[in-house]
């Protein structure tokens, strides 16, 4: 497929200098770091939803059913 990116010149400068010492294309340089983003993009661990901290005026007294609980959390 074929796609059209802008990339600062500064940028792009750096790329062709270090592709060139690699002994690669631009192109190669590019798609090898899109990989190795996507690789590590898959390793990395879903993300814990964090449960919400529920203010009470009597600490240990709160007392809801799965339907509130349900609520709280945004099941369907």
């Amino acid at each position: 497929m074929r796609t059209t990116m802008d990339i600062p010149d500064a940028l792009y400068r750096t790329i062709k200098v270090k592709a060139a010492s690699e002994g690669i294309t631009v192109k190669e340089f590019i798609l090898q770091g899109v990989q190795v983003r996507l690789k590590k993009h898959r390793q990395t661990k879903p993300k814990v939803k964090q449960l919400p901290v529920l203010e009470s005026k009597e600490p240990g007294a709160l007392n809801l059913d799965n339907g509130q609980i349900f609520d709280i959390l945004g099941f369907p």
